[in-house]
């Protein structure tokens, strides 16, 4: 039997303060995901099930009549347990009597887990919906109206974002909405891509432009004609790429190697990275002429630790998920197990909360139990061998921030060692270094560079 997930639009509760106005949200309650912001920018918020509280939950079989009080004086927060018969939960541990704190960040009460939040501002226009199997909450509901604008007004996009925050989606809502979403989807790795064929890749070939061009090749951007190209990982476009395209932009004409004459083109394009683009600007490692061309709409999409009001949603569709794939009957989250996942920082973003869901699954039904609590989620891996990680964690530079800067050579030295003891894993190698997957990239290439 599926997991129930109902989508509710967000409707405020308690007294709005003007500006910033910080707040609880619900999003859980009962097993079910919920989104229902609660402010408490002036004075105290009640939560119990009695009618004349300030947040009153008459469903909640757990909780009690006047259960926790939760208030914000503009600096700390303060939560009271007003002697409930269940216990009042902060930050994933029952307290007893009143707590106070400047960093606050879940209150769990009966069934209910609410979300801390330092403004609920964003949650004005509605709160998460369900979208073509996908979970949408209000920041990203307001992306996703921006890239359905820059689509419609015929601008490339740029998509920024950490690995799994849904930039190939984002480039799909961009190809559906736009003037060519009839024509086709064209989604390229530029990561994956050898400098030695890239040109004849992306452009095309005529029949023996080159030894082995045994026939015409269309290319990544004629095949795309008429729809749009989805560039994975843009940064890493190698230097003669870069020139060509920047003429496909300037021109709408795509000239395959070999070929007199060029063919005109109608292709939009939405680039994706998380590199500091700015930086590699300065470093001279991509032209600011493309980059100006790629990017006339520029979208950042937000972690999922900065829209855990999603999180219980994609937990409820993961456990589905896992039902279906598994053919068995669907498991329950607990208000603890939900608690848990608001806890975590998420590194990997929706990927990485859909696998530990699916894992906390697998060890709640080898236990026979119909419900999933904390003790089920996996601890958060570390792929690397031992002792490439203790390398990394004597020699790793801080948790790169964006901008990709020259290595130094300590730092180098260390991705070096988790680079070959991981097997060539790029994207491993990198995470375990403390840089983004586009710097890691780049300093593999100055490594081969240097090892020529």
């Amino acid at each position: 039997m599926g997991h129930d997930i109902e989508t509710r639009e967000a409707k405020p509760s308690g007294r709005k303060a003007s500006g910033g106005a910080p707040g609880l949200v619900q999003v859980f309650s009962t097993h079910s995901p919920v989104c229902r912001p609660i402010f408490v920018s002036r004075g105290p918020v009640v939560i119990g099930r009695a009618e004349d509280v300030t947040v009153s939950l008459p469903d909640d079989p757990e909780l009690s009549r006047r259960h926790t009080e939760v208030a914000h004086d503009g600096r700390a927060w303060t939560v009271r347990d007003l002697d409930s018969r269940n216990g009042t939960f902060v930050d994933g541990r029952r307290i007893r009597g009143t707590w106070t704190g400047e960093a606050l960040h879940t209150v769990r009460a009966g069934m209910s887990v609410f979300a801390v939040e330092d403004d609920l501002a964003r949650f004005a226009r509605g709160g998460v919906e369900l979208t073509a199997g996908r979970v949408i909450g209000p920041e990203v509901r307001e992306i996703l109206l921006a890239v359905g604008l820059a689509a419609s007004r015929r601008q490339n996009l740029l998509v920024t974002g950490e690995s799994g925050t849904g930039k190939e989606f984002t480039a799909r809502v961009f190809h559906a909405q736009g003037p060519n979403g009839r024509g086709p989807f064209v989604d390229v790795n530029c990561a994956a891509v050898r400098e030695t064929i890239a040109e004849a890749l992306f452009f095309g070939a005529k029949r023996g432009a080159y030894s082995g061009a045994d026939r015409d090749q269309a290319g990544y951007i004629a095949s795309a004609d008429g729809g749009v190209l989805y560039l994975d990982e843009f940064a890493l476009l190698h230097a003669a790429v870069q020139g060509s395209l920047l003429r496909v932009t300037e021109t709408r004409e795509v000239v395959p190697l070999g070929a007199a004459h060029g063919k005109k083109v109608d292709v939009l394009f939405v680039c994706a990275t998380n590199a500091d683009m700015h930086a590699l600007i300065a470093e001279g490692q991509f032209r600011e002429d493309l980059f100006r061309r790629l990017a006339q709409k520029v979208v950042r999409l937000p972690p999922l630790r900065e829209r855990r009001e999603e999180i219980a949603y994609m937990v409820a569709m993961a456990i589905d998920d896992w039902a279906k794939a598994s053919d068995c009957a669907s498991l329950r989250a607990t208000p603890a197990f939900i608690e848990a996942c608001l806890l975590r920082t998420w590194s990997g973003n929706v990927r990485e909360l859909s696998s530990a869901v699916s894992e906390a699954c697998d060890r709640a039904m080898a236990a026979n139990a119909e419900e999933l609590e904390p003790p089920d989620l996996p601890q958060p891996r570390s792929a690397l061998p031992a002792t490439a990680k203790s390398a990394a964690a004597a020699e790793a530079p801080a948790p790169d921030a964006g901008p990709v800067v020259p290595p130094k050579d300590r730092q180098l030295e260390a991705f070096a060692k988790a680079l070959e003891q991981l097997g060539g894993d790029v994207v491993r190698a990198a995470k375990h270094v403390g840089i983004s997957r586009s710097t890691g990239f780049i300093w593999r290439a100055n490594l081969e560079k240097n090892r020529k």
